[in-house]
């Protein structure tokens, strides 16, 4: 970001900073994520989380 600043002379918009920021802290577990275990062999999986999403699943499954 900072090359492109240079080049332009211009600050990008926050919502371009917001978002590049988002996609590199994806698939990083320490920034959220799901223990997920297989019921019939106990297997576990982590699957990593962006923000809210882990929320969503969480209340999904205690529908079920």
């Amino acid at each position: 970001m900072s090359r492109t600043r240079k080049r332009t002379k211009a600050e990008l918009p926050s919502f371009i900073k917001d978002e590049f920021d988002a996609f590199l802290e994806c698939g990083i577990l320490a920034h959220g994520f799901l223990r997920l275990r297989c019921g019939k062999c106990s297997h576990d999986n982590l699957a990593a989380t962006a923000g809210s999403a882990a929320d969503s699943v969480i209340a999904a499954l205690k529908r079920t």
